[in-house]
């Protein structure tokens, strides 16, 4: 019998050379506003913060929307300004206006113990110096009309304005399923009125980005800053490009760069590509521009599903830093478990700064580029045994519908056949009797899916077991 090669039965890393590229396009922005529609597509892929026609006056209006994020709730969330770390808002849109009063529409469906808040800061080099706002909750059917005295607290006029907009609580409680209306928003002096930025939610952008087919990044989270974080550059290493990722900032105050071949998942990378050995080693190529002392990783993640616990299992993972490199340097990320149950799932992540906590320094601008990625597996041998190679034989392998097994263990007690799929699983139990030395026995496979498949013989000295491939 010969060694069965690992390229047979595993899967090469898609777009491995970051060649393919494709712009895709996510949703509807309101001019602007911020939203949480990142947040939530992310997680749940949807978003709660939408343009619809139902509205009081014009083409559209804006639909905010509580949703489940399991096990957090996202409001929905539109703001003019920026999310600061640690808290509070920053920012906003230039704003020289003194009205006397802000007058709106909305209309809304707030869940018990749950509030709706539309409020506004104006602010003068940083300072505030008036405010209005106003809280919902139950119901409102139809669009209604609102009028509310600013507070100024300040004299002068302000030089910028920050807004926040939300279908729940700013706080706690946030109760799924509260839904707040907004149309037609504008301000009032004495005299005119005085424009709310895209206060009629007539304007949409929308928000798209070119990503790596096969990858996912974080460009979603930076958008809303104006910059994605990766991209493709022709500063390769072989063929056109390479993906280059650059820490920026996000909507909420962090700051990152970063990619996987899976999805990014509440607490980060999750599923990856389909894996039918145990990964040896990913490899590939990178150069590094750190800002500071920040330093690149790079990381493999293998997992199986076990159909018993009906959950995911983490296998094995390797986490490495890349180090500040000028011109192109080969890396590799070397992995050890090489157990049975194989793995079924790789996922592997970059990120252009240190993430690794406690006392992690990112560095704003660090930009890292990875091209020309393989991956490798763990050697397979269709003779491995508790016996000897020769003490039990399964041919042809691999096989189509049937299998020969020649079993060259006397045995007091009859044998036992039972045969485990790639996820653990017994797809097969026999019995054949006992016999002299170099008994054969032919097995049906006609009714197995294509895929790896463990064959073990039970008998009164032990364990044989060998691995077979079906067609």
């Amino acid at each position: 019998m010969c060694m069965l090669s690992a390229a047979l039965y595993s899967q090469n890393i898609a777009n491995s050379g970051f060649e393919n590229w494709t712009v895709k396009t996510y949703y509807n922005e309101p001019d602007s506003f911020m939203t949480t529609n990142a947040q939530v597509y992310l997680m749940k892929d949807t978003f709660n913060v939408t343009r619809i026609t139902d509205v009081q006056h014009g083409t559209y209006a804006a639909k905010l929307e509580t949703v489940f994020l399991n096990p957090d709730t996202a409001f929905g969330l539109m703001l003019i300004g920026k999310p600061l770390p640690g808290g509070g808002i920053g920012g906003g849109l230039s704003f020289t206006s003194r009205p006397d009063s802000l007058v709106g529409y909305v209309k809304y469906s707030i869940q018990l113990h749950d509030t709706a808040n539309i409020v506004a800061f104006f602010k003068n080099s940083g300072v505030m110096m008036g405010m209005v706002g106003k809280q919902f909750y139950g119901l409102a059917g139809s669009y209604t009309r609102f009028s509310l005295p600013i507070t100024w607290m300040a004299p002068g006029q302000p030089d910028s304005i920050i807004v926040i907009i939300s279908s729940s609580n700013l706080d706690y409680p946030k109760i799924p399923g509260s839904i707040l209306c907004v149309d037609n928003l504008y301000f009032k002096d004495s005299t005119a009125v005085v424009p709310f930025p895209n206060g009629d939610m007539e304007n949409w952008k929308s928000v798209s980005s070119e990503e790596p087919d096969n990858w996912t990044t974080i460009n979603l989270y930076t958008m809303g800053m104006g910059t994605p974080s990766v991209s493709k550059d022709t500063d390769s290493y072989s063929g056109s490009y390479a993906i280059k990722c650059v820490n920026v900032p996000l909507l909420y105050g962090d700051t990152m760069g970063y990619f996987t071949n899976g999805v990014i998942g509440k607490n980060g990378p999750e599923g990856g590509m389909t894996t039918w050995l145990n990964p040896d080693k990913v490899t590939g190529y990178y150069k590094y521009l750190p800002v500071g002392m920040d330093t690149a990783m790079a990381g493999v993640m293998t997992y199986r599903y076990d159909g018993t616990l009906h959950k995911t299992i983490m296998l094995d993972s390797n986490r490495i830093k890349l180090k500040g490199a000028i011109s192109y340097t080969y890396f590799e990320i070397p992995l050890t478990y090489n157990n049975w149950p194989w793995a079924d799932t790789a996922n592997i992540a970059f990120a252009s700064g240190n993430i690794d906590p406690p006392g992690s320094y990112v560095g704003l601008g660090s930009t890292l580029f990875v091209d020309n990625l393989q991956i490798t597996y763990k050697p397979m041998g269709v003779a491995e045994t508790l016996f000897g190679d020769k003490d039990m034989v399964i041919y042809p392998n691999p096989a189509d519908d049937y299998a020969y097994v020649q079993i060259n263990v006397p045995s007091a007690s009859d044998y036992r056949l039972k045969v485990f799929d790639a996820y653990g699983k017994e797809v097969m139990e026999k019995l054949y009797s006992k016999n002299t030395t170099g008994s054969i026995y032919k097995v049906d496979l006609s009714r197995l899916p294509a895929g790896i498949y463990i064959f073990n013989i039970q008998t009164d000295q032990g364990l044989i077991s060998k691995k077979v491939m079906v067609n």
